[in-house]
């Protein structure tokens, strides 16, 4: 994210040596690319011997490297900050296809509580409605050729069609195996905030917020993102009681700051990182598998 925000503008502009230096010491020490399991030094090298190298040109070495090692002919980054990132990866790559997976916003909060985000229900409504449109958005200014949009519970319901489809959408071979991608997740993965990585596609890993979600909680969700929700033809529940605009301001007037103010100081320590070369865990932290920990 800090690579493309700095060059995103201007992608063919040209990084300069000492600057790339400190790009390659931040990327190799990042906790996420640890997860990759692949040795750089030969990436590093490359891109140090080249007379002129662009943004495009540097992503390009380090995914390409990582498909050749896994044995495949294409390779894709589902990084969910990426949807900020639209327009320039666009330009970045153009033969690039864009999938847009959609999941209930009320399930997402869920999700994220139990990772231990601590946004109030409001936040969480406003955020996903303005991420989902802003993906959206951006998405409808791209070939359609090049854009596939799913629901994450359509995908659940029917894993084989849909991942078929998906498959027919970039040019790839569809295999029955493609499902059996719990049985490796070990291989790349330690620990995880979710088991499903490890385990077959759960049918019924949907509506969760229905018993998790309070009334009121579901009511101030639904007054926030119920236009997006009904976009998406997900249910909106009748049932739920009157949320008063006061309640909901006093929420955002209180989690909003904070959600920005910790965007804002994250984005900033990822550049201030890879400008210098340092090691961050900001953009998130991943287990390696048991047989891969880093000494």
């Amino acid at each position: 994210m800090p690579l493309l925000r700095s060059y995103g503008k201007n992608p063919q502009a040209p990084i300069q040596k000492a600057v790339l230096q400190n790009y390659l010491r931040y990327i190799s020490k990042n906790s996420q690319f640890k997860l990759w399991l692949l040795d750089d030094s030969v990436i590093r090298e490359k891109a140090l011997s080249m007379e002129r190298i662009t943004l495009s040109h540097l992503m390009s070495l380090y995914y390409d490297a990582y498909a050749q090692v896994q044995g495949k002919m294409q390779i894709g980054d589902k990084t969910p900050s990426f949807f900020r990132m639209v327009p320039v990866l666009s330009n970045l790559f153009p033969q690039a296809k864009f999938i847009h997976i959609v999941r209930d916003g009320r399930d997402i909060y869920l999700s994220l509580r139990k990772m231990g985000r601590k946004d109030n229900i409001s936040v969480g409504a406003l955020e996903w409605a303005f991420k989902v449109l802003k993906a959206q958005r951006d998405l409808a200014k791209i070939d359609p050729v090049r854009v596939l949009q799913l629901r994450y519970e359509d995908l659940l319901a029917a894993p084989g069609s849909k991942l078929e489809e998906i498959c027919a959408f970039l040019h790839v071979t569809y295999d029955s195996a493609m499902l059996d991608f719990w049985k490796t997740s070990h291989n790349y993965i330690g620990c995880h905030h979710s088991q499903y990585i490890f385990e077959p596609v759960a049918s019924d890993n949907i509506k969760k917020w229905k018993n998790r979600l309070s009334s009121v909680e579901v009511a101030k969700f639904q007054r926030i993102a119920g236009t997006q929700l009904g976009r998406m033809r997900y249910e909106l529940d009748s049932a739920v009681p009157q949320v008063w605009n006061s309640s909901i301001l006093f929420d955002l007037a209180y989690g909003l700051p904070c959600r920005i103010t910790k965007v804002i100081l994250t984005a900033i320590q990822l550049k201030i990182t890879a400008r210098f070369g340092l090691r961050t865990d900001a953009a998130g932290k991943g287990i390696l598998p048991d047989n891969n920990q880093a000494s």
